[in-house]
């Protein structure tokens, strides 16, 4: 394609996105920053896009600094309100890859400050505001700051709430969001260890989800239960949750418990063949970002 259109920035988008997946970073910068001087130079609306690649590079490279440099000009050249939210998200998960959880909620800070004026409808600003607070749910989890946590999961329930009262709701819908609410909750208990009170969370979800005629249906449910059997010192038996459905492809978060499990129950090869794969996942979303890092500490332990 660079051959044919040696003047298209999408040319050297997908050749960089080749190099990035076997994380040859300063190959893949090389394209990506052709992509972005061609873009700039044509005027290309595609140049917001080519800054947002090349900060994923630079992120995964180790470069976090010039990362959120490059997500600050994809920002400043998006002419959508939800192209503002999604990059501004990216730059968050960018602190988070990183661990620092106080630069995450900075960038949330900053979001929350502008959020109202992009020119949202009313049911899809609490839509995005149910997201912001989910970013920082995690943020402030991962940081270990329970009551924070928990306020802005219940938050992010309010905002979701909302944004459902504005929609017409069909019976789909009504499911869906039950279930999410019930996952979350549950999620948040395991997370602080609270794995009684999250089983009662888990059992309302079973509920709901366990009706729905879909082989995927039982992952959340399955996932979060291997998660509390692990972490209540029974690897083998969280095993037995950790069906094939639990993906590194798909389940990014998940895969890592389904990993130590692995580890844990003595069958090392399968447990580096996820750690690995993790360890080496470019892409910037907010799963990776919780357990990128640690994939990479258990292939050096």
């Amino acid at each position: 394609m660079i051959k044919t259109r040696p003047n298209s920035p999408f040319s050297y988008q997908l050749r960089a996105n080749v190099e990035r997946q076997y994380s040859d970073f300063d190959k893949g910068k090389s394209y990506y920053q052709k992509m972005v001087d061609i873009a700039t130079e044509r005027g290309s609306s595609n140049r917001g896009n080519a800054h947002n690649v090349l900060a994923h590079n630079y992120l995964f490279s180790g470069n976090g600094e010039s990362a959120r440099e490059n997500y600050n000009i994809a920002i400043s050249l998006s002419t959508t309100p939800l192209g503002v939210v999604n990059l501004t998200l990216y730059k968050l998960g960018s602190y988070l890859f990183e661990n620092d959880y106080e630069g995450a909620l900075g960038v949330a800070k900053e979001l929350d400050g502008k959020i109202d004026n992009l020119g949202f409808t009313e049911a899809s600003l609490n839509q995005q505001r149910a997201r912001l607070e989910f970013m920082r749910f995690i943020s402030y989890s991962l940081n270990q700051e329970k009551e924070k946590a928990y306020e802005s999961l219940m938050l992010r329930k309010n905002y979701a709430t909302k944004a459902m009262e504005l929609m017409e709701i069909d019976e789909i819908r009504q499911r869906n969001y039950d279930a999410t609410i019930t996952r979350l909750e549950a999620w948040y208990h395991i997370l602080f260890g609270e794995y009684d009170r999250a089983q009662e969370f888990l059992d309302k979800h079973y509920q709901i989800v366990s009706k729905i005629d879909s082989p995927n249906a039982l992952n959340d449910y399955n996932a979060l239960s291997g998660m509390i059997q692990l972490f209540s010192g029974n690897p083998s038996g969280s095993l037995s949750y950790f069906s094939e459905n639990i993906n590194t492809e798909n389940y990014q978060y998940y895969s890592y418990f389904k990993a130590l499990s692995l580890k844990a129950a003595g069958k090392n090869h399968e447990a580096q063949e996820i750690f690995s794969y993790l360890a080496n996942y470019n892409f910037n979303n907010w799963a990776a970002a919780m357990v990128r890092a640690l994939a990479r500490e258990q292939l050096s332990s």
